[in-house]
């Protein structure tokens, strides 16, 4: 068989998926070109001249992380960012990369990778399963914890997006699909610097460096950012923020196989103004996140695969800054130099607050697979052993106390472990232009006994170009400790819930030829005993529950084009979504799953100005279903989202080694809201500089 290699061309494409096992496909032959984009283009370029790279679409194969298939006979959606990609988009953070996809939904609390949550099809920011390199990162405590990814920016290599439930690639929890991403293996020689400056006192600076040791290749990175925040009033800012992050990838190859090495770290404190309480605004958050992987597969007819993993998270969440405030034995009392900045009456019960949220989660994971390649087609069976824990002063069950690590006031009091026992098959079979897909999953909790789900996709090639499916998928997602345990001020615990489950119907269809891609998609997703925070009315608390039934229907589509090398355009494209889901009671108030995105369309345009310079853009509009609240005059007020646009640019010059560039992110300086009352940025001008060494 042949090696798999990556050799990135030009913006928007990529040729040959590597050989790693955590990739979602994998891919043999000629170019392939992914992304999202506006329909008429397919009509009127179908006949534009050819590109230098072509595409022979009967040589491409893609894999899913349990069998193997050809690019347009797998039965859903997989949308591909690839590294030219994300280079000349102008975005500088992971979060502002997916919201250019139709179908996520990207909650802001801050800029810059602050804090964000990541929804999919009129999913809750629960329901939607984060990987990198193919490691689960979802945290057990909250969803919230999710995009703490351990690895900078610049070393995101592309990004894979599997729209539906992903039940049968992953297992739990990729209620309605999942996002992986792949970082550079250090395949060749390579030193890369790179930093930014901007508004509101932006700083940024990283490097990386791709390297071998005898055999063995590495890839390790660093990368430091921060912020004065962008949200003043009476001057004062509780956006600011400080990131730190470190990452190593190593692979050993072997003639047959390959053992791979992953560790990362992240340490970010940003001030997280009013995210979950509007009557208290002066909020502060500080996570560190470590991750670890130890990977081996063979390259041999029936590949086999071995994994171990682990993820930490501690979490000091302070709903009083306590750099705002002194400790007065157990009572933090208000430093009353700022007592004018707020509202009067705002922090009246301040003394109540006897100290911070404190929780420190485990997890890890044992999995092991095994492909089978035959003549009745191609078969994965596999196991996996999954270990959660938390500690916390506020979630879980009563336990000893144990200090909390480089905290001098803060004590864990609680604690709670689950184990899951996961086994899982699929299979592949190919007859004429049909390919049909099945698999199971079976899963086993300590506290949830078993769950079994699974699913079948039916594809039909209609032509070399054109290939259409449909498919029927069930998931399920267990309850987080947050759901199970939380208890404050305006909420309620609910240890009784029971995982949510849902089946998803899907119909579609996917086009490609050498310059085009495009897809059509139409979904429901009936989901039972659905998990969300609601209330009947507004004097009662929030509290967790299942709901009985919640049905999601939506659309999209998407289009890309791609010209010639010296074309003045470069890439333009499109996407649109519409989502809908039905409202369980008439007077039921609900916090997440009546809260979503109900339209989304984003347009993208690159071309070149003169020589080495070009320029980006893309423009976004949302219109989302539901109202959040905000603290105004000492009164909590509800408002509805107002659907917003916002529109960013990106103007560069590079070569072979040096790109200089400035950016223009939101430069109509819309306000908007994403989430709760929590203010997004307004314009962001910033500009920097990146140093590519490839001989070392």
């Amino acid at each position: 068989m042949q090696k798999f290699s990556l050799n990135l061309k030009p913006v928007f494409t990529f040729r040959k998926w590597t050989n790693a096992g955590y990739g979602i496909f994998r891919s043999l032959g000629k170019l392939i070109r992914i992304a999202v984009l506006v329909p008429v283009y397919l009509m009127f370029w179908q006949s534009a001249e050819a590109q230098t790279d072509t595409l022979n679409v009967d040589e491409i194969q893609i894999e899913s992380t349990r069998t193997q298939t050809e690019l347009l006979q797998l039965g859903k959606i997989i949308h591909v960012i690839s590294r030219e990609e994300i280079e000349n988009l102008p975005v500088t953070s992971v979060s502002d990369l997916l919201d250019f996809t139709a179908s996520i939904d990207i909650r802001q609390r801050g800029a810059h990778d602050v804090q964000a949550d990541v929804s999919m099809r009129g999913s809750s920011f629960e329901q939607v399963l984060i990987l990198l390199n193919g490691v689960k990162l979802n945290d057990v405590q909250t969803g919230h914890h999710n995009m703490n990814l351990p690895v900078s920016f610049e070393s995101i290599e592309r990004i894979e997006i599997l729209e539906g439930p992903g039940i049968r690639e992953f297992g739990a929890n990729a209620y309605t699909g999942a996002i992986n991403f792949i970082t550079n293996e250090g395949t060749a020689n390579q030193l890369k610097i790179n930093t930014l400056s901007g508004q509101n006192g932006l700083f940024q600076a990283g490097a990386s460096v791709n390297f071998g040791i005898g055999k063995m290749r590495n890839h390790l990175s660093g990368d430091y950012s921060q912020s004065d925040g962008y949200l003043f009033k009476n001057d004062v800012n509780n956006t600011d923020f400080q990131k730190f992050s470190i990452f190593w990838h190593g692979a050993l190859k072997f003639k047959a196989s390959k053992l791979q090495f992953q560790a990362g770290y992240i340490d970010k404190g940003f001030g997280a103004n009013g995210f979950y309480s509007p009557k208290y605004p002066w909020q502060y958050e500080q996570i560190k996140t470590t991750f670890g992987n130890l990977k081996f597969s063979t390259n041999t007819k029936h590949p086999f695969q071995i994994s171990f993993s682990f993820r930490d998270n501690q979490d000091r969440f302070e709903l009083f800054r306590e750099d705002r405030y002194v400790r007065d034995g157990n009572y933090f009392v208000y430093n009353s130099v700022d007592t004018a900045v707020f509202s009067k009456g705002v922090y009246q019960a301040w003394n109540y607050y006897k100290g911070h949220n404190y929780h420190f989660t485990t997890t890890s994971e044992t999995e092991i697979k095994q492909n089978f390649n035959t003549k009745f087609g191609k078969t994965s069976v596999g196991a996996a052993l999954r270990y959660e824990h938390i500690l916390s002063n506020v979630l879980g069950e009563a336990a000893d106390t144990v200090a909390v690590p480089g905290e001098p006031y803060g004590q864990f009091t609680k604690a709670k472990e689950r184990v899951h026992y996961n086994i899982f098959g699929e299979h592949v079979y190919q007859i004429n232009k049909f390919q049909i897909s099945a698999g199971a999953n079976a899963n086993f909790n300590d506290d949830f006994n078993w769950n079994f789900s699974g699913g079948a996709d039916i594809l039909y090639r209609i032509s070399k170009n054109i290939s259409t499916y449909i498919s029927a998928n069930q998931a399920f997602r267990l309850p987080t400790f947050t759901d199970l345990y939380y208890v404050g001020p305006t909420n309620l615990s609910n240890p009784d819930l029971k995982p949510e489950t849902a089946i998803t119907y899907e119909i579609g269809t996917k086009y490609r030829n050498s310059n085009i891609y495009a897809h059509l998609a139409v979904f429901q997703r009936i989901g039972q005993n659905t998990i969300d925070w609601g209330r009947l009315s507004d004097t009662e608390k929030w509290q967790s529950m299942n709901l009985t039934e919640l049905i999601t229907k939506g659309a999209e589509f998407s289009v890309q084009k791609k010209f010639e090398k010296n074309a003045f355009v470069r890439t333009i494209s499109g996407a649109y979504s519409y989502t809908t889901t039905n409202k369980v009671e008439n007077n039921y108030q609900s916090m997440y799953a009546l809260d979503y995105l109900k339209h989304k369309a984003v347009f993208g345009f690159s071309h070149k100005i003169w020589r080495n310079f070009g320029a980006s853009w893309t423009v976004k509009y949302e219109s989302r279903n539901g109202t959040y609240s905000r603290y105004i005059d000492s009164e909590i007020q509800t408002f509805d989202y107002k659907p917003f646009t916002t529109a960013d640019v990106s103007v560069f010059w590079k070569n072979s080694m040096v790109e200089i560039y400035a950016k223009a992110n939101n430069f109509t300086d819309t306000q908007y809201f994403e989430i709760g009352g929590v203010q997004m940025p307004g314009r962001w001008i910033l500009g920097g500089v990146k140093l590519k060494l490839s001989k070392l």
